[in-house]
Protein backbone atom coordinates (compact mmCIF):
# COMPACT_ATOMS: atom_id res chain seq x y z
CA UNK A 1 0.00 0.00 0.00
CA UNK A 2 1.48 2.88 -1.12
CA UNK A 3 0.25 6.59 0.38
CA UNK A 4 -1.08 8.80 -1.67
CA UNK A 5 -0.22 12.32 -1.20
CA UNK A 6 -3.65 12.96 -0.15
CA UNK A 7 -3.83 10.57 2.46
CA UNK A 8 -0.46 12.03 4.07
CA UNK A 9 -2.06 14.89 5.32
CA UNK A 10 -5.21 13.11 6.66
CA UNK A 11 -2.62 11.09 8.66
CA UNK A 12 -0.86 13.81 10.00
CA UNK A 13 -4.37 15.36 11.26
CA UNK A 14 -5.39 12.06 12.43
CA UNK A 15 -2.19 11.52 14.18
CA UNK A 16 -2.34 15.21 15.93
CA UNK A 17 -5.89 14.23 16.53
CA UNK A 18 -5.13 11.10 18.59
CA UNK A 19 -2.41 13.40 20.60
CA UNK A 20 -5.04 15.72 21.60
CA UNK A 21 -7.29 13.19 22.73
CA UNK A 22 -4.77 11.63 24.21
CA UNK A 23 -3.51 14.81 26.10
CA UNK A 24 -7.13 15.77 26.57
CA UNK A 25 -7.73 12.03 28.08
CA UNK A 26 -4.82 11.99 30.08
CA UNK A 27 -5.86 15.46 31.54
CA UNK A 28 -9.21 13.78 32.04
CA UNK A 29 -8.00 11.03 33.93
CA UNK A 30 -6.25 13.24 36.46
CA UNK A 31 -9.08 15.32 37.02
CA UNK A 32 -10.95 11.93 37.91
CA UNK A 33 -8.41 10.67 40.10
CA UNK A 34 -8.91 14.05 41.58
CA UNK A 35 -12.42 13.61 41.81
CA UNK A 36 -11.99 10.19 43.54
CA UNK A 37 -9.84 11.32 45.81
CA UNK A 38 -11.66 14.15 46.85
CA UNK A 39 -15.06 11.34 47.27
CA UNK A 40 -12.50 9.25 49.10
CA UNK A 41 -12.38 12.61 51.86
CA UNK A 42 -15.87 12.66 51.31
CA UNK A 43 -16.58 9.88 52.28
CA UNK A 44 -14.25 9.23 55.35
CA UNK A 45 -15.78 12.27 56.30
CA UNK A 46 -19.34 10.45 55.61
CA UNK A 47 -18.86 7.66 57.50
CA UNK A 48 -17.59 9.59 60.51
CA UNK A 49 -20.47 11.73 60.72
CA UNK A 50 -22.48 8.74 59.98
CA UNK A 51 -20.61 7.01 63.49
CA UNK A 52 -21.55 10.35 65.35
CA UNK A 53 -24.72 9.66 64.50
CA UNK A 54 -25.06 6.02 65.23
CA UNK A 55 -23.11 7.28 68.90
CA UNK A 56 -26.00 9.89 69.01
CA UNK A 57 -28.75 7.02 68.03
CA UNK A 58 -27.46 4.95 70.64
CA UNK A 59 -27.23 7.59 73.77
CA UNK A 60 -30.59 8.63 71.99
CA UNK A 61 -32.04 4.52 72.92
CA UNK A 62 -30.40 4.63 76.09
CA UNK A 63 -31.93 7.83 77.16
CA UNK A 64 -35.26 6.61 75.88
CA UNK A 65 -35.18 3.69 78.06
CA UNK A 66 -34.16 5.66 81.40
CA UNK A 67 -37.19 7.96 80.74
CA UNK A 68 -39.70 5.37 80.21
CA UNK A 69 -38.05 4.03 83.43
CA UNK A 70 -38.98 7.33 84.93
CA UNK A 71 -42.70 7.16 83.67
CA UNK A 72 -42.85 4.48 85.24
CA UNK A 73 -41.99 5.40 88.33
CA UNK A 74 -43.80 8.75 87.49
CA UNK A 75 -46.97 6.50 87.19
CA UNK A 76 -46.29 4.72 90.58
CA UNK A 77 -46.38 8.09 92.30
CA UNK A 78 -49.32 9.55 90.82
CA UNK A 79 -50.90 6.42 92.18
CA UNK A 80 -49.79 6.94 95.57
CA UNK A 81 -50.91 10.63 95.67
CA UNK A 82 -54.07 9.91 94.15
CA UNK A 83 -54.51 7.12 96.85
CA UNK A 84 -53.05 9.85 99.21
CA UNK A 85 -55.92 12.17 97.91
CA UNK A 86 -58.44 9.65 98.88
CA UNK A 87 -57.15 9.35 102.31
CA UNK A 88 -57.01 13.04 103.00
CA UNK A 89 -60.85 12.83 101.46
CA UNK A 90 -61.38 10.18 104.27
CA UNK A 91 -59.67 12.51 106.75
CA UNK A 92 -61.49 15.50 105.71
CA UNK A 93 -64.89 14.41 105.61
CA UNK A 94 -63.76 12.56 109.38
CA UNK A 95 -62.86 15.90 110.30
CA UNK A 96 -66.13 18.01 108.96
CA UNK A 97 -68.06 14.97 110.98
CA UNK A 98 -66.14 15.75 114.15
CA UNK A 99 -66.81 19.24 113.42
CA UNK A 100 -70.24 19.17 113.45
CA UNK A 101 -70.02 16.62 116.64
CA UNK A 102 -68.16 19.82 118.20
CA UNK A 103 -71.24 22.27 116.87
CA UNK A 104 -73.78 20.38 118.87
CA UNK A 105 -71.71 19.63 121.79
CA UNK A 106 -71.19 23.34 121.71
CA UNK A 107 -74.95 24.47 121.57
CA UNK A 108 -75.23 21.93 124.56
CA UNK A 109 -72.76 23.25 126.36
CA UNK A 110 -74.20 26.69 125.95
CA UNK A 111 -77.57 25.74 126.63
CA UNK A 112 -76.44 23.57 129.66
CA UNK A 113 -74.95 26.88 130.86
CA UNK A 114 -77.49 29.08 130.19
CA UNK A 115 -80.25 26.13 132.58
CA UNK A 116 -76.81 26.50 135.59
CA UNK A 117 -76.46 30.45 135.04
CA UNK A 118 -80.70 30.52 135.58
CA UNK A 119 -80.62 28.13 138.65
CA UNK A 120 -77.78 30.16 139.85
CA UNK A 121 -80.13 33.03 139.39
CA UNK A 122 -83.17 30.80 140.95
CA UNK A 123 -80.68 29.95 144.14
CA UNK A 124 -79.17 33.40 144.95
CA UNK A 125 -82.92 34.72 145.13
CA UNK A 126 -84.01 31.80 147.02
CA UNK A 127 -80.81 32.67 149.55
CA UNK A 128 -81.69 36.01 149.36
CA UNK A 129 -85.38 34.59 150.83
CA UNK A 130 -84.06 32.83 153.08
CA UNK A 131 -81.14 34.56 154.47
CA UNK A 132 -84.02 37.87 155.14
CA UNK A 133 -85.90 34.88 156.73
CA UNK A 134 -83.30 33.68 159.05
CA UNK A 135 -82.54 37.43 159.75
CA UNK A 136 -85.63 38.15 161.16
CA UNK A 137 -86.06 34.51 162.86
CA UNK A 138 -82.56 35.55 164.59
CA UNK A 139 -83.51 39.25 165.56
CA UNK A 140 -86.82 37.37 167.00
CA UNK A 141 -84.43 34.92 168.85
CA UNK A 142 -82.04 37.97 170.43
CA UNK A 143 -85.57 39.18 171.39
CA UNK A 144 -86.94 36.25 173.20
CA UNK A 145 -83.27 35.54 174.75
CA UNK A 146 -83.10 39.24 175.86
CA UNK A 147 -87.10 38.86 177.29
CA UNK A 148 -85.77 35.16 178.73
CA UNK A 149 -82.57 37.00 180.61
CA UNK A 150 -84.39 39.68 182.01
CA UNK A 151 -87.28 37.15 183.52
CA UNK A 152 -84.14 34.80 184.37
CA UNK A 153 -82.35 38.12 186.12
CA UNK A 154 -85.83 38.78 187.50
CA UNK A 155 -86.17 35.38 189.21
CA UNK A 156 -82.44 35.14 190.72
CA UNK A 157 -83.43 38.54 192.53
CA UNK A 158 -86.38 37.02 193.80
CA UNK A 159 -84.82 34.26 194.63
CA UNK A 160 -82.03 35.88 196.85
CA UNK A 161 -84.49 38.20 198.26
Amino acid sequence: MLSSPARMPMDSNTEDIKRYFNVVAESLRSEIRLLAEGQGGTNERLDRVEGRFEQLDVRLDRMEVRLDGVEVRLDGVGDRLDGVGDRLDGVGDRLDGVGDRLDRFEAAVAAEFKAVRADMSEMKAMIRLSFGQLDSRLTSLEGDVQSLRSRLDRLEGRSQA
